[in-house]
């Protein structure tokens, strides 16, 4: 074969395989993925004004993404009618699911004999809520709602202070205190799909109380309580708390009582602002 032949198809060959011959292979880069691990919020019935839990339907607790695949283990809610829900109150659910190269999310999970199946966009820093289209097929939770809210909710670790007003519960007195609430949040979920919380709170002038805290965070909720010493069944403090993840710095409304210690049979209520 004439050496000008044997070259050219060397070179067709080369082209054929990609490979070798002093040619780099072609290849498509993988499609990259937002990522989705963390604290979440779903719910129906809301607006993107608003991601406190309305009457409806509210899953809370954690995703996990490998790749364009995503897991998560959520309670479950149906606050439409909270004497007859759908299902228990705080149902553990399973999901699995995908998210596209596109950044659409799609999840399914079994739910009261039926399958719901969630679809709504990824999150962006512009638009940390999505709206998010909710079917539920079959079982005692059948419904189809478009009104609904997909959140990832931020880490809740850090510093939040206010002002609260404190009302006696033995004379009705309100009076106006400084609350520091210093929080840590777990970045593993429990086996519920909610986050562990730690941290402490304190309230001056008042009563100038200082309670370690232990609790969980799941949505944009979180509770906290200061175990009693004396009494590991009881607690010197219960406090319950909201986030809101479309205002940049996480303001917190909170309610709390304290059971024993200096701030014992006072409650407090108030907003704090993240610093």
């Amino acid at each position: 074969m004439p050496r000008n032949l044997l070259l050219s198809a060397f070179l067709t060959l080369c082209a054929v395989l990609f490979s070798g011959c002093g040619s780099t292979p072609l290849s498509t880069p993988p499609p990259t993925f937002p990522s989705l691990t963390g604290n979440w919020q779903i719910q129906t019935n809301s607006t993107a004004t608003g991601i406190l839990p309305q009457p409806g339907l509210l899953w809370t607790g954690n995703l996990l993404q490998t790749g364009s695949e995503i897991s998560g283990t959520f309670l479950f809610s149906d606050v439409r009618n909270p004497a007859n829900p759908c299902v228990p109150f705080r149902t553990l659910v399973t999901f699995s699911g995908t998210v596209s190269s596109a950044g659409s999310v799609h999840l399914i999970s079994p739910l009261g004999g039926g399958t719901a199946t969630i679809v709504f966009p990824v999150p962006t820093a512009e638009s940390p809520i999505s709206v998010a289209t909710i079917t539920i097929t079959g079982g005692t939770c059948a419904l189809t709602v478009t009104s609904s809210l997909a959140t990832l909710i931020p880490d809740m670790t850090g510093t939040y202070t206010g002002s609260v007003n404190v009302t006696s519960l033995a004379t009705n007195a309100v009076s106006t205190g400084n609350l520091t609430l210093i929080l840590a949040q777990s970045s593993s979920p429990n086996s519920q799909g909610q986050f562990p919380m730690t941290g402490s709170l304190t309230l001056t002038p008042n009563c100038s109380a200082t309670s370690s805290l232990t609790g969980t965070a799941g949505g944009v909720g979180f509770q906290v309580v200061a175990p009693d010493p004396s009494n590991p069944a009881s607690f010197d403090l219960t406090l319950v708390g909201t986030t809101d993840p479309a205002e940049t710095a996480l303001p917190t409304s909170i309610a709390g009582s304290f059971v024993t210690g200096p701030c014992s049979l006072n409650s407090f209520q108030g907003t704090l602002t993240k610093q």
